[in-house]
C-alpha cells in the first residue's frame, strides 16, 4: 500500500473512532476547537479502542487487563532478573507509567528513530525473556558490520560487536505499567542511529510468531505489527509548541502528528460547514 493511502486510512479508522465513541466530537469540529479533538484524538489513538468498543467486546477487555496486567508484572520480574545478572543494564519505573530498560544513560538519551511493537497478550513476558535472551547472549545482529556476533560485553557500555569492534548500541525500550492493552504500541524502541533501528528489525523478524499483525498508526509497517518512525525534531518541536502552547522540551510522535491531523481536519470544516450544514439538511429530507 502506498504510503500516502496508508496515512489517509488511518485518519479515516481514527476518526471514524473518535465519532463512534464520542459524538460530541462532531460538535467540536464545526466549531472549530483544534486542540480537543487532538486531545480525543491521541486519547483513542493510544488506546487503540475501535475493536473492543465497535464490537461490543468490553467483556473481553476486562479479561485480557487482567491477563497484561499479571503479564506486565512478570516483564518487570524477568527485566530486574536480567540487569541482575548483567550489571550494565538499567531497568527503571518512570512515574509509574511506564518501565524503562537501557545501557548507557547518556547514549540513551539521544535517540531520533522509533520502532513500535505490538505484542500478542498472553505472551508478552515470554517475548521479553525471548528478546533479551537473543540481544544479551546472541547471536544478535551488529548495525555497523552486519554480522550476527554481538554480545554482552562488561567492560564495554554494555554491547560489543566481536567482529567489528563497535562497542555503540544506543538503544532503549519501553512498555506502559497497567492496563493498556488496547495500545497497538506495547513495547516502543528507541535508537540515535537508523541503521540500528531497521538491524534490530531484521532481528525481530525471527520472533515475529509474537506478533499481532497490526501495526501502530501512522507508522511505516516493516513487518505486520513492527511499526517504524522519526521522532520529532527540534523544528517540529518549536511548530508543536507554537500550535499548543505547550512548554515542554520534547513532543511524542503521536502527539506532534495528530495536531497536525486535528488541525486540517478542523480547517477544512470551517471552510465547508455551509456545504456540510446544507447535505445535511437534504439527507434529513430525504
Amino acid at each position: 500500500m502506498d504510503i500516502f493511502d496508508r496515512l489517509w486510512d488511518d485518519c479515516i479508522v481514527l476518526l471514524r473512532t473518535v465519532l463512534y465513541i464520542n459524538p460530541q466530537m462532531a460538535k467540536v469540529l464545526l466549531e472549530g476547537d483544534a486542540n480537543d479533538l487532538r486531545v480525543e484524538m491521541y486519547d483513542k489513538y493510544a488506546r487503540n479502542q475501535a475493536h473492543y468498543v465497535i464490537n461490543n467486546l468490553m467483556s473481553q477487555y476486562r479479561l485480557e487487563s487482567r491477563i497484561f496486567e499479571d503479564q506486565i508484572k512478570q516483564s518487570q520480574i524477568s527485566l530486574q532478573s536480567w540487569a541482575t545478572r548483567y550489571p550494565k543494564l538499567v531497568t527503571v519505573s518512570a512515574r509509574g507509567t511506564f518501565f524503562w530498560t537501557f545501557f548507557d544513560k547518556e547514549h540513551a538519551e539521544k535517540t531520533k528513530f522509533r520502532l513500535y511493537l505490538n505484542i500478542k497478550i498472553p505472551r508478552f513476558s515470554e517475548f521479553i525473556n525471548r528478546f533479551m535472551q537473543m540481544f544479551l547472549d546472541g547471536p544478535f545482529q551488529c548495525y555497523v558490520c552486519g554480522v550476527a556476533d554481538t554480545h554482552y560485553d562488561p567492560s564495554t557500555t554494555g554491547m560489543k560487536c566481536v567482529a567489528c569492534g563497535n562497542e555503540r548500541f544506543d538503544f532503549k525500550f519501553k512498555f506502559p505499567i497497567g492496563r493498556s492493552i488496547m495500545r497497538n504500541d506495547k513495547i516502543v524502541m528507541y535508537f540515535s542511529d537508523q541503521h540500528a533501528a531497521l538491524t534490530m528489525r531484521t532481528n525481530l523478524e525471527t520472533l515475529q510468531e509474537f506478533f499481532i499483525p497490526k501495526s501502530q498508526l501512522f507508522t511505516k509497517e516493516l513487518f505486520p505489527g513492527l511499526g517504524f518512525s522519526l521522532e520529532p525534531g527540534e523544528e517540529e518541536t518549536a511548530d508543536w509548541k507554537a500550535m499548543t502552547g505547550e512548554e515542554e522540551s520534547k513532543t511524542s510522535f503521536g502527539d506532534y502528528i495528530l495536531y497536525i491531523i486535528s488541525d486540517i481536519l478542523v480547517k477544512t470544516v470551517q471552510e465547508h460547514k455551509s456545504a456540510i450544514a446544507k447535505a445535511y439538511v437534504d439527507w434529513q429530507n430525504s
